[in-house]
């Protein structure tokens, strides 16, 4: 499924440009303690695969 994206002016926050062309940002935070990599690293990958679908 294609979603067309809404046309809308690029703006600057430090360096990161976002909207216009550029491509779609996102960012989160962990829930798990950082001392857990296991927990963290699944974690990421089911966000990962929550991005894909």
């Amino acid at each position: 499924m294609l979603t067309l994206r809404r046309h809308s002016r690029t703006v600057s926050i430090g360096s990161i440009k976002i909207g216009g062309t550029e491509p779609i940002r996102i960012q989160s935070m962990l829930t798990h303690d950082t001392t857990d990599v296991d927990a963290c690293v699944e974690e990421i990958n089911d966000w990962t695969r929550w991005i894909v679908k």
